[in-house]
């Protein structure tokens, strides 16, 4: 499906809307905040899950991340995770092979 269908179908799923100082610039600001968040971070066969504290600003600070992540970086599935009691706030972000690569260069 087209831009007109509201779908873009890539032969290839590596497919980020960011120039190079754009990514370099998200990286400095977002990425590294999200990154100092987080409390703990485990590797998964096809990407990682981030843990962030229970509160207010972990969860707007993931809201953030993956509102402009999933429109450049239209492969990775976000999943995230909200225990009960204020507990931790687990953020899964997987993909295609070499997600998990991909990820460890940006996020982790």
């Amino acid at each position: 499906m087209d831009r007109q269908g509201g779908n873009m179908v890539h032969d290839n799923p590596w497919v980020c809307n960011l120039s190079g100082a754009e990514l370099q610039q998200r990286k400095g600001t977002l990425h590294a905040e999200f990154k100092s968040a987080c409390v703990s971070t485990e590797e998964l066969p096809d990407g990682h899950q981030f843990r962030l504290a229970g509160d207010r600003k972990a969860l707007a600070l993931i809201a953030d991340l993956t509102g402009v992540e999933r429109e450049c970086c239209r492969f990775l599935t976000f999943q995230r995770n909200v225990e009960p009691s204020l507990g931790p706030i687990s953020l899964r972000v997987t993909g295609p092979t070499g997600a998990k690569e991909f990820l460890k260069s940006t996020l982790a």
